[in-house]
């Protein structure tokens, strides 16, 4: 799961305030989806508390640094192996509210950017959701003028389209 550290430590300077929360399940520990809900809601304080999110920024800053000294090819395929490595099952982002309005220094829900000209911008398509790696289902979430979106892409090698469709259904029956 990325989540966003900005303005959680005092002494983080840097260009991207994204990390990544991981977390293990088998098929029996999500029978129960409340009880999974909740197991993961505290699994990622636990990591927040444990400043996971801070660790994994140092250490993509560190690899990144020392990447430097190498030639793109070798570069990629460094980054290739290490993104590769481990299998997720599903991979989450959650992107929160695509440019909020920002009240008393604050983002609110609320979208600013929902006309341009004469032209209202109702929908926003063009994410970046392309599989950076083997993880075989990437789920975006985000909201955009107050309505809550959701992106699902999912590998052809593993999932038809039929395949796909009824697992996002049946997101959509659980969260209705």
């Amino acid at each position: 799961m990325s989540v966003n550290m900005k303005n959680r430590y005092s002494d983080l300077d840097a260009a991207n305030n994204s990390a990544l929360l991981f977390f293990k399940s088998r098929p029996r520990d999500r029978e129960d989806t409340s009880a999974f809900a909740r197991s993961i809601a505290l699994a990622r304080i636990k990591q927040f508390r444990n400043q996971m999110d801070f660790k994994f920024v140092q250490n993509v800053s560190r690899m990144t640094s020392a990447l430097r000294a190498f030639p793109f090819s070798i570069k990629r395929r460094i980054v290739n192996h290490l993104m590769n490595k481990h299998q997720l099952s599903i991979a989450i982002t959650v992107l929160g509210v695509i440019w909020p309005t920002v009240r008393n220094g604050k983002p609110t829900a609320e979208s600013c950017l929902t006309r341009t000209a004469d032209l209202a911008i109702s929908e926003l398509h063009g994410l970046g959701y392309k599989l950076l790696s083997n993880t075989h289902l990437l789920l975006i979430v985000y909201v955009y003028c107050n309505r809550l979106n959701f992106i699902l892409s999912a590998s052809a090698s593993v999932f038809t389209r039929q395949e796909t469709q009824a697992f996002m259904d049946l997101m959509m029956e659980h969260l209705q």
